[in-house]
């Protein structure tokens, strides 16, 4: 059974949500000095609609990969380790959609769990694993800017990041295998996936029915956390703790 819930829940909860950013927005108008209406739209509204965007996409991504059937396809990569690891084609499949995007990864990962394919030590495992296709998807703008400024120093840094990574991953891999065999392999057949495409106008009818709700259980989490992130940092918070630890 899944844990999406129904879409009034959602609904109310994604009201409050709101509510909450709202208010939080009202108290750093009122409070903070120098933040006005269009820094407001600058630092928060515009940074956050372009971060709802690419999650919508990477939720329509995963919904798309389900309900075509092609989880196990996309996790071919992976299969052999997460098979080893017990945690799942669905968990396969975001490991290898991190190589292309990162959001997208994520986006299908919180869908597998909301839809009860994966439990919660699948989700949070597969999370840390995909942190290794994550450092190969953003080395190439990175390393081209680091190396210059720093050489050998850059060089030693992408090692030993690299090198954790790696270890990271296999870690997790041999936390999958320990995990007791009961709680393994949530969604594990290929059938489940497959049953799980809308009969009712094909993949499209399913996106349209089923992502607003998914779209209103993560916004219900990401709005309130990413305003109060931003206006705390307009407070000067994180650069105030930047300057204490120095």
């Amino acid at each position: 059974m899944g844990r999406k819930g129904r879409p009034s829940s959602k609904g109310r909860s994604l009201a409050v949500a709101l509510v909450l950013s709202a208010a939080m927005l009202a108290a750093g108008l009122i409070l903070l000095p120098g933040i006005d209406a269009a820094t407001v739209g600058r630092k928060v509204a515009l940074p956050l609609m372009r971060l709802l965007v690419v999650i919508t996409l990477g939720l329509a991504v995963g919904q798309t990969i389900e309900a075509a059937g092609w989880t196990r396809a996309l996790g071919i990569l992976g299969a052999p380790l997460f098979r080893f690891a017990r945690l799942g084609p669905q968990c396969s499949a975001t490991f290898t959609t991190a190589f292309f995007s990162g959001a997208a990864a994520n986006a299908m990962l919180f869908d597998f769990f909301q839809e009860g394919k994966i439990d919660r030590s699948q989700l949070f495992l597969t999370n840390l694993a995909n942190q290794l296709p994550a450092f190969f998807l953003h080395l190439p703008t990175t390393v081209f800017i680091v190396l210059p400024l720093t050489g050998w120093a850059g060089g030693y840094y992408f090692t030993i990041t690299f090198l954790a990574a790696l270890a990271r991953f296999f870690l997790v891999l041999v936390v999958g295998r320990l995990r007791p065999k009961q709680h393994a392999g949530a969604g594990d057949s290929v059938s489940s996936a497959r049953r799980a495409a809308p009969a009712d106008g094909g993949i499209l009818q399913g996106i349209k029915t089923r992502l607003p709700v998914r779209l209103m259980g993560v916004a219900t989490y990401v709005v309130p956390i990413y305003t109060a992130v931003a206006l705390l940092n307009m407070a000067g918070l994180f650069t105030w703790t930047q300057q204490w630890v120095a």
